[in-house]
């Protein structure tokens, strides 16, 4: 079996895999690094410390101040989750 990442998810119809913030899809969605920098008020250097994917409490951060249009993993785990147990 492949090797998968800590957020494959196994339902009836097979693997489902959720994959993280990645830092380039990050750097898009705000307009850039420069833009980056100044909305999470860090340097360049920072943000290419995170490598592939962006740290856990930055993507919260991400997610508030860009109003939603980045999720961060816990969402996207949380919505998920809640879609396959139904309404409480």
């Amino acid at each position: 079996m492949e090797n998968y990442d800590k957020f494959t998810l196994q339902n009836q119809i097979g693997l489902i895999i959720i994959s993280s913030m990645k830092t380039r899809e990050a750097i898009s969605a705000v307009g850039g690094v420069q833009k980056l920098c100044r909305l999470l008020e860090c340097t360049r250097a920072a943000i290419y410390q995170w490598g592939e994917e962006v740290p856990e409490g930055r993507q919260y951060e991400l997610e508030v101040k860009t109003d939603g249009l980045l999720k961060s993993d816990y969402t996207l785990h949380k919505n998920k989750d809640a879609s396959e147990h139904g309404p409480k």
